[in-house]
């Protein structure tokens, strides 16, 4: 299951990248990095903002190298948490906005490229808050049948 692929990740510890601008970077499921992402809602509005790794892509015996993100929100730094996003408890320990919220149900795919090896993630999320994340995301893959979205 997916979760279990994540958990398996977890434990395993890491990820290299190679060929990141003649660098190598190692990334870990859980880790916050500073990424440029779409918004959910806006096909053309793009900004910098937290996110959390919670996969990468591993097709046949070579990697595409793409990393999977879900955005962090403070919905404007009063928000609560809406369906499918996860508080922080504990958002200065990452140098994140107050009530800031994990929307597990928002991933996004981002080219390595998108991470810059010089600044580095902002902090790694608990092993106890990554698990919550990975379980919520896991709830998209166990629906079946379909749905009208528009």
């Amino acid at each position: 299951s997916v979760l279990d692929q994540g958990l398996t990740n977890i434990s395993s510890g890491v990820k290299p990248l190679v060929g990141i601008s003649a660098t190598s970077l190692v990334i870990q499921i859980g880790q916050i990095w500073r990424v440029k992402i779409r918004w959910a809602d806006s096909e053309n509005t793009v900004e910098e903002r937290p996110a959390v790794i919670v996969g990468w892509s591993q097709f046949s015996n070579r990697d595409d190298q793409i990393i999977l993100v879900s955005s962090i929100t403070s919905h404007g730094g009063g928000g609560t948490s809406r369906l499918g996003e996860i508080k922080i408890p504990n958002p200065d320990k990452y140098t994140l906005t107050p009530n800031s919220h994990i929307r597990a149900r928002q991933i996004t795919s981002i080219h390595p490229n998108l991470l810059s090896p010089a600044n580095g993630p902002i902090g790694t999320l608990d092993q106890t808050l990554t698990i919550e994340t990975l379980t919520e995301i896991s709830k998209m893959f166990t629906v079946t049948g379909f749905v009208k979205v528009r």
